[in-house]
């Protein structure tokens, strides 16, 4: 069995892995440490389940909390925690700069390494929107970045005077809106879709090469529907944390 944390700016993610099931809870990442130690004996008492001297993997882009979690992860397994760092990962060959990369990034592309053997785009739809290529050789070979639709929403509020406090509505399907409400989230959507489908063709065209499509994220499930090239997408809504469990057996 093995435990594995993706602690992001806004959420943390748990996956517990055995051999027969996998299971799956979130918090918020922000949380006193109290609370967090809480909801995780809560959330493994409710499954049954123990991790004691269970391995567990933590990847981070949340260094002030990295600590957090590690000390209550030593605590809770009795064995010391391993932490995903970019600048020392062997696991998996980069042509990109290692300081730079989140260790999210990089274990998507660890994922597509072990997982699939050809050219492999990662869309990782969450704060940001990460793009990240894993050439047919495993070779993590760079990617690009976006702000995500809730931080574009965030901006709008922060921003502007008249748009405030809009919620995101996940199942709008109205392209021209009626009314802000409505225009916001149509611009969101579509346009993140668009944005989406852009980078594909662009990508795909730049490379010369025809790409695996795979989404993961918290909003893959709620974007993806809107790309006009859904159909070649496969959305893997744990993916990372998979990536983690992948990882176990070489630590």
């Amino acid at each position: 069995m093995s435990v594995v944390v993706n602690i992001g700016n806004q959420v943390t993610s748990f996956g517990i892995f055995s051999k027969n099931a996998s299971h799956f809870f979130s918090i918020k990442t922000k949380e006193a440490a109290s609370f967090i130690e809480y909801k995780l004996k809560l959330e493994l008492k409710q499954r049954n389940l123990s991790i004691v001297h269970k391995q567990a993997i933590i990847i981070s882009v949340v260094e002030n909390f990295t600590t957090v979690y590690k000390t209550l992860l030593d605590k809770l397994t009795n064995k010391a925690s391993y932490v995903v760092s970019p600048i020392n990962f062997p696991f998996i060959k980069t042509k990109v700069d290692p300081t730079s990369v989140g260790a999210d990034r990089l274990m998507n592309a660890f994922y597509a390494n072990q997982t699939h053997k050809k050219n492999t785009l990662i869309i990782d739809i969450g704060t940001a929107t990460t793009f990240d290529i894993i050439d047919e050789n495993g070779i993590f070979i760079g990617g690009a970045i976006t702000p995500g639709i809730k931080t574009m929403l965030r901006s709008l509020f922060q921003n502007t005077n008249k748009i405030k406090d809009i919620p995101l509505t996940l199942q709008t399907k109205t392209l021209l809106g009626k009314n802000t409400q409505e225009a916001v989230n149509s611009g969101l959507f579509y346009g993140h879709a668009s944005l989406i489908d852009g980078m594909i063709r662009k990508l795909e065209q730049s490379l010369q090469i025809h790409l695996k499509k795979i989404a993961t994220g918290g909003l893959a499930t709620s974007i993806i529907p809107f790309c006009e090239l859904q159909n070649e997408i496969s959305i893997q809504k744990n993916l990372t944390l998979q990536s983690g469990a992948l990882l176990a057996p070489y630590i």
